[in-house]
């Protein structure tokens, strides 16, 4: 794809002018930025997504889609290198990219008339499922299955109404407790956001883990409460060595959630866990190999140490004669190898030494 194509299809949607920030061109809907182009020859796209949408994005295309450097590409934004992008995949993350910003002004004011009907009166279970019930709409509930997410027991609330939600609710390790029991999908993450990690024991994970159905759930729980627990390293090695596609899952996503979030450990239990990266390479199930390459890309991402312990499991799976090992190495040699990323691990490294 060219620039001028990814123009036609950004301008395609209703409202959206072209105008220039940065010295680039980039793309709005009612004054807000939804989507630019830049590169000496404009070959690259952005899209503001939200980070999950990223994450989806990277997991069908990791050589098309990369997240945007530094805090911005934490909150979603999404770089696109159009001349190896899928028409199809781009026009879904334009289109994700619209939806986000609720396309018109008329449709922000309906949305915030809606937080405010949905604020709970009470921390009641009853009260917060009433309240995610005025918050769902049918085309949120209906776009959960392009993302591999179940929507049999779903609402169809977004992430974002979900986290400010749970920002009125604040912690409640009780309320987390009585949502989670409901098995609604919506009710759920809000347990996720709501629970107290403080309060949260090992056996309460286990139990948590055991009802894992999708990498939505899975991802979110270990990113934004498990890794946050005095048992999330005991964790890892327990359930890396499970059979369950989801509780497997689940180690390597807490694993990478850790390299974000674990600013006191030294590199020993990160060089453990590439110890059980190499050991689940070779599991072919479409959930567990992603986390193990997630996971093996981030440990790698955290200094420059364990980017060359990294890389050196990396390489040895992508010179495996098992399918899967090699996809795992292959792709997380890509990205470790980037000459941005390691100059900035050099200067972190530096930065460090008295």
């Amino acid at each position: 794809m060219k620039d001028q194509a990814f123009r036609a299809l950004v301008l395609a949607h209703a409202g959206a002018v072209e105008s220039s920030h940065m010295n680039h061109p980039d793309f709005r809907i009612g004054g807000k930025i939804f989507a630019t182009l830049s590169g000496p020859s404009m070959e690259w796209g952005m899209v503001k997504l939200t980070p999950l949408q990223q994450k989806t994005f990277i997991d069908a295309d990791d050589r098309a889609f990369q997240p945007a450097s530094g805090s911005w590409g934490k909150q979603g934004c999404t770089m696109i290198r159009l001349r190896l992008a899928k028409k199809s995949l781009v026009m879904a993350a334009i289109k994700l990219a619209v939806e986000n910003l609720d396309g018109s002004l008329d449709a922000r004011k309906t949305k915030v008339a809606k937080r405010k009907m949905a604020k709970p009166k009470s921390s009641d279970v009853g009260s917060a499922i009433a309240a995610l019930k005025r918050l769902a709409t049918k085309k949120t509930l209906a776009g959960m299955a392009r993302y591999g997410l179940p929507s049999e027991n779903a609402l169809g609330v977004s992430v974002g109404d979900i986290q400010k939600l749970a920002k009125q609710l604040g912690r409640d390790h009780k309320l987390a407790a009585d949502l989670w029991a409901t098995e609604i999908y919506e009710a759920r993450m809000l347990a996720t956001f709501v629970d107290d990690p403080k309060q949260v024991t090992a056996a309460q994970m286990d139990r948590w883990c055991k009802d894992f159905d999708s990498w939505g759930i899975c991802d979110t729980v270990c990113f934004k409460l498990f890794d946050k627990t005095p048992h999330a390293w005991k964790k890892v090695q327990q359930w890396g060595r499970r059979q369950d596609e989801f509780v497997k899952r689940a180690a390597f996503a807490l694993l990478a959630s850790l390299v974000v979030h674990d600013k006191e450990s030294d590199d020993e239990p990160f060089l453990d866990g590439l110890v059980l990266i190499e050991k689940a390479a070779t599991d072919d199930r479409n959930f567990v190999k992603k986390g193990v390459n997630w996971a093996l890309r981030c440990v790698g991402k955290r200094n420059l140490p364990l980017n060359a312990a990294a890389t050196a499991v990396a390489k040895q799976l992508s010179e495996s004669s098992d399918a899967t090992a090699r996809w795992v190495g292959k792709t997380a040699l890509r990205d470790l190898a980037k000459p941005a990323l390691l100059k900035r691990l050099k200067a972190k490294g530096n930065s460090k030494k008295p």
